[in-house]
């Protein structure tokens, strides 16, 4: 994997991006919400290029449009205006093509790792035989590291 430390205006502005089509692009993607005071502007024009294998952050302050932008990409929101791309198609919904770790939890606590993986698993290929499920849940798990969790439920939330 390339890593690369650039700002989104420096790819903006680098030609060699502008003139291939890119594993994931993001074309002048706006996104407004309304609101009670009138339209929130959350992103505005935003352009993006990633090519395959590499490997991006998107950082900035908390309310800046990182989770917006990034929940378009995973197909979980759609923009306003612009368009956001996967090999040249429209991301229109949720696919098995993308995968979303999310900074919060997101997980049942009452089902261990292993059920909670298999829901989505079961959503996506429910006309699978039950062992190839069985087979994708545990490979996934082995990706990320907790194989060896696959059993456990998540920790219990500490109180706020």
């Amino acid at each position: 994997m390339q890593n690369r430390s650039t700002t989104l205006r420096d790819r903006q502005t680098s030609s060699s991006f502008a003139n291939s089509r890119s594993f994931l692009e993001i074309k002048d993607v706006t996104k407004v919400y309304p609101t009670k005071k009138g339209p929130f502007t959350v992103l505005d024009g935003v352009n993006l290029n990633v090519e395959q294998g590499e490997f991006i952050c998107v950082i900035g302050h908390s309310g800046c449009g990182k989770s917006t932008l990034l929940n378009m990409v995973s197909g979980f929101n759609t923009p306003t205006t612009g368009q956001v791309l996967l090999e040249g198609e429209p991301i229109t919904k949720p696919g098995p093509d993308r995968m979303v770790v999310f900074q919060n939890y997101a997980l049942l606590p009452w089902r261990t790792a292993f059920e909670n993986i298999y829901l989505a698993v079961n959503a996506v290929y429910p006309n699978k035989m039950e062992a190839e499920k069985r087979a994708i849940v545990r490979e996934h798990l082995a990706m990320v590291g907790l194989a060896d969790a696959m059993e456990k439920k998540p920790p219990k939330c500490p109180a706020v």
